[in-house]
Formats: structure tokens, sequence, C-alpha cells
């Protein structure tokens, strides 16, 4: 039988804003259902660099360009994909030579690739060591095509395993899920520039949290590498030295590995920002570049008009600078840092950690987490509780990592 393309959704990923703060929108994003994932995190001790890096040339400053350096062009339309006689894969954001089995004759899709297959009435149009399955001539079809110690999975015979010793001596790892001795689990388990697909190292798209820019913007590449996430706004979009400009500043001013939550170093104001908790004025106070406030207790999130972004599920590092005053009033204070459902119920929470002992802290916390499942219309909040001594907050950063 023929194999159906490989499909990857993408879902997203906004950032918390707790029952105290409005968002000041009333249409609601879709929630996600998937669960829960990735609450708490791995702290980094101040001064860890160890950021995706990237791996493209030089380019010109001209505007928006497909022709980058490693992996595949992204696009958010057809039209960003015409040049290279390719159609646009809105799901992974790259263009593809086909999107499903009927795009490629006889062959199969495959990740937007077409890839050819025999064709068979029966197993004598076979070649050694396949059966006829459908149509498609394959390593198997049932447990009895396969020698002993093997099952068959996947229409190919595979080792059956229980542990990485039964594939180790082949060069293989077990996967525990399914029981059959794979090449890979994770990304992690395949050299640079391939990543890992149901057990198989494969070519990557582009390399996690790297950005390129596109017909209406800029994309950021995904933690898979499997293709890009949503487009973010970018206005005369460009790259050069590894880098994406929107106009003459990098984007998020964070060249290769850029935030995905916008706006999240405020020396240009608190842009989609809010204050809530305040007395009176909901709008933060910039002070020196920074958010700094001496209220008691108050939520600064985002984002304040309710559109967020999308990000699928994989490995991420959130960062905030903190400096706190150095006073008794201060002593007893904490800092959360949620990231979750940007509307009630507030749900899925994929990350939570509280700070304590603060009082004459001055330094960039960094936390690495995973989130598990694909999410939707997530939120930031980072909600200060008992610190009227005064402290600020700046540089909150969100990246693919």
């Amino acid at each position: 039988m023929k194999t159906l393309p490989l499909r990857f959704p993408i879902a997203g990923l906004v950032v918390f804003a707790s029952a105290l703060l409005p968002f000041g929108c009333d249409s609601a994003s879709p929630s996600a259902s998937d669960g829960n994932a990735g609450t708490g995190g791995t702290p980094i001790q101040p001064g860890d660099n160890d950021k995706p890096g990237n791996t493209g040339g030089d380019g010109g400053r001209g505007g928006a360009s497909n022709d980058v350096p490693d992996g595949v062009p992204p696009c958010v339309s057809d039209k960003d994909c015409t040049s290279s006689g390719r159609v646009c894969d809105f799901e992974r954001h790259v263009c593809a030579e086909c999107l499903e089995d009927s795009d490629c004759g006889d062959g199969v899709c495959e990740l937007g690739v077409c890839a050819s297959v025999t064709t068979c009435v029966n197993s004598l149009d076979c070649g050694n060591d396949e059966v006829c399955g459908d149509g498609v001539c394959v390593g198997c079809v049932t447990e009895a095509d396969c020698s002993g110690g093997q099952t068959c999975h996947d229409n190919q015979c595979l080792d059956a395993c229980s542990s990485d010793k039964d594939c180790t001596s082949k060069g293989m790892l077990c996967d525990g899920t399914q029981g059959v001795c794979v090449e890979c689990i994770t990304k992690a388990d395949c050299g640079n520039g391939k990543t890992c697909v149901a057990g198989s190292c494969k070519p990557s798209a582009c390399t996690a949290g790297t950005a390129r820019c596109v017909s209406s913007g800029a994309v950021i590449c995904r933690s898979d590498e499997l293709g890009y996430m949503a487009p973010v706004d970018c206005d005369d979009c460009s790259f050069e030295g590894g880098e994406v400009y929107c106009g003459d500043e990098p984007l998020d001013g964070t060249g290769s590995n850029p935030s995905l939550i916008p706006g999240g170093t405020f020396s240009s104001g608190p842009g989609n920002w809010r204050l809530s908790g305040a007395a009176e004025d909901p709008v933060p106070t910039i002070k020196n570049g920074a958010v700094c406030e001496s209220l008691n207790s108050f939520t600064l999130g985002w984002p304040a008009d309710g559109d967020g972004i999308e990000v699928p599920a994989g490995n991420y590092r959130l960062s905030v600078d903190l400096d706190v005053e150095d006073n008794d009033e201060n002593l007893y204070g904490q800092v959360e840092v949620k990231l979750a459902g940007a509307e009630a119920p507030y749900e899925p929470l994929l990350f939570s950690e509280t700070l304590t002992e603060l009082a004459g802290i001055s330094k960039t916390y960094t936390f690495d987490f995973v989130v598990e499942n694909d999410a939707e219309n997530i939120g930031m909040a980072i909600n200060v509780s008992n610190l009227p001594g005064g402290l600020c907050i700046d540089n909150i950063r969100l990246t693919v990592r």
C-alpha cells in the first residue's frame, strides 16, 4: 500500500496573564485540549550561552528572500515557492515538491518530497526479501514475513527489543513504546542537519530557533526542525550575516534566535504588555529601558490585546532580568513566572516557576522546559507579590532551543 504522507500540524503558544490581567479583547482563540506539559523548568546559571546557532551565510539587506543558505525555503504563500517549482506546505511553512501522494504519480509523498515505490500485482513482482502489500512492494505485511526476533512495524521488519542493550550492537536504540530497534528516539540522536522522524534520521528543513524572511514578515524554525512556526510581523524583512532584520533592527533585537514573545525588551516602551493590580494606570512604568514598579503586588502580562502567537510542541528556553531593591521591605517577596492559557480557565499550564529570596538580586533567570503537546492561545504573566520596595523587569525572552 502507499505510505500516507506525514503531517505535522502547527499549533500555538501565547503567554499567560493571570485572572487579574484584562486582555482588552473579547475575541476568543481556541483552547488546546491536548493536556498540560512542562510545569516547572531547569534553571540555567547566569551566563550560559548554549543557544542554537545559525549556520547561514551572509545575504543582502535588499528585502525578503527565500534563498536560504541551509534547509529548504520557508513560505506563507505559494508565491514564495513558484521560483523553485514547488508549492507551500502551510502546515510546516516550507516549500514542498508534494503535499499528498496524488502529487507523485505512482510514488508517495514523504515530508514534501516524492519517493518512488515499486508497484505490484503479487509478491512475484517484488525483489528479494519483499512482499506485495496493497499494490506496493514492502518489507512485510504480517509478522510471518519477518525472521525470528523481528516484528513487522510500518511495513518494515525490525528487531524487537525491551532495552537499549538489545539494539546497541547494531548501532541502534530501543523505542520502548513500540518495542523495536530504531535509528533515533529524539533529534539529539541524529547528527547536525538531521532530525528524528518516526525512528529515522531525516534531513532537517531548518535549524531550530533560526529566523528567515517570507513575503509577509518572518518565520522561526520549530524545535523539531521539520518546518517553521506561523509568521511574525517584521516590516522590511532582510537577511544579513546570519540574522534577520526588520528595517535596521534585528528581529526582536536577538539576531539568529529571536524571542517568540515580541517586545520583551522595553527600551522602546511597553508595547503589548499590560500592568494589572495597579491602583490607577494599567500602563507599565518604563525607567531606563525596563519596567520598574514600587507596588506591593502586581502582574505584568502579555498580550494586552489578547492576540497571541502560535508555537508547536518542543523544547524552549525562558529568561527574564530582575533587579530588586535591597531593603527590608523586599525580604519576603516573590515573583512567579508563568506560561498558560491566556483566558479563563487559564489552561493548559505549560510552565510555572516561583522565585524567592530576591532582595538585592540583580541577574538573569533562565529556565529550560518542554512543551509536550501543541497549545493554542497561551499567554505570559510575571506575578509580583510583597515587593513594595521596588524592582525592575527587563529582557523577557521565550526562544526555541
